[in-house]
């Protein structure tokens, strides 16, 4: 709709002034109000997609995220701008300047239109921390396997398996302990349940 309006005004000639006087008021109300939908929408989906909002300049994902909101604000300002021109008409200059922020307007959103292009192309943070993580260890004869799914912050389903060589360690009983010295937490303990033989769950540990 921009570019048309804009190569509209380009076409318009003498008439520039009338067209603009009919055509942008209701334009500019229009786009102010569907621009700032799609950036609600756009930054709260992109926000989603964030493991905390220490990523937004920590992974590329986040810087694009970021610029893709300065730009969308951007072009509500010039909208806002393009008004306040409106308000002039048919003063002399005033087609000028809107068609020049018009200008402006069109090479911003396009500028969005790139950066949403390269988001979707962006395996986004969650996505990429999403998955089990796996850590092993080995205990004089026993071998200990631990996976936490799905791996990051929030609620795990950890199983704990434990063997000798190719066979299942039996044991009368499997605590779970974590610690994280780094960040001053827990420890934290996890009651475990036997599913099978060699093999125990954690349900919901943080």
């Amino acid at each position: 709709g921009l570019a048309f309006l804009v190569v509209g005004l380009w076409g318009a000639g003498a008439d520039r002034a009338g067209v603009a006087t009919q055509v942008m008021p209701r334009f500019s109300r229009t786009a102010t109000f569907a621009v700032g939908g799609v950036l609600l929408t756009g930054a709260l989906g992109g926000l989603f997609e964030l493991d905390g909002l220490t990523n937004l300049w920590t992974t590329r994902y986040g810087a694009l995220l970021l610029f893709k909101i300065a730009l969308a604000l951007s072009v509500i300002a010039l909208g806002f701008i393009t008004r306040r021109a409106l308000m002039g008409l048919p003063a002399a200059g005033s087609v000028s300047r809107v068609r020049r922020t018009l200008g402006w307007e069109l090479g911003v959103a396009a500028g969005v239109m790139v950066l949403t292009t390269l988001l979707v192309a962006q395996p986004p943070p969650r996505a990429v921390a999403a998955g089990p993580v796996t850590a092993q260890a080995t205990v004089g004869d026993l071998d200990v396997r631990i996976v936490a799914d799905p791996g990051r912050a929030g609620p795990n389903t950890v199983h704990v398996y434990l063997s000798r060589g190719d066979r299942s360690a039996t044991a009368d009983q499997v605590r779970l302990s974590a610690v994280n010295a780094d960040a001053d937490i827990g420890p934290i303990s996890a009651p475990t349940t036997r599913a099978e033989p060699g093999h125990w769950v954690a349900e919901s540990v943080p």
